[in-house]
């Protein structure tokens, strides 16, 4: 995230609109870092949000670093922007700090909970939550 910086205002989706999709898949689509799309005579860039790339701590007090990252930063503003999380983890655009082939995802017990996993890994809890 810290190489694919955007001018922007951002939207973030209300849902996942996709589960059971590894972070492989949706980079090959172009999903992770942009693809054009355009509505309405307005341009956008369907992607993944920044996570952040390390945790911090637990539970609604969790921040993660870098503490700039898009999804903290959604929900410092207002925490109710990012809805409809629970037992559903939304894959972010970071590299966890643990390993280069570990993804970074957020959701599932809470809007603020991080967590990693290998970007070939799918299941059924995990999806795609696109900004524009």
């Amino acid at each position: 995230a810290q190489q694919n910086k955007y001018l922007h205002s951002l939207f973030i989706a209300d849902h996942a609109v996709t589960n059971d999709v590894s972070w492989d898949a949706l980079n090959t689509a172009d999903l992770i870092f942009g693809k054009n799309y355009a509505s309405g005579g307005v341009d956008y860039t369907l992607r993944a949000p920044s996570v952040g790339s390390d945790s911090t701590g637990s539970g609604e007090s969790q921040h993660d670093t870098p503490s700039n990252n898009e999804w903290d930063r959604i929900l410092d503003k207002n925490s109710g922007y990012i809805q409809n999380w629970n037992k559903m983890y939304s894959w972010g655009q970071d590299t966890s700090s643990a390993a280069e082939s570990f993804r970074a995802y957020r959701g599932y017990n809470s809007a603020r909970n991080w967590n990693w996993n290998n970007s070939s890994n799918r299941n059924a809890n995990l999806g795609f939550r696109p900004a524009l």
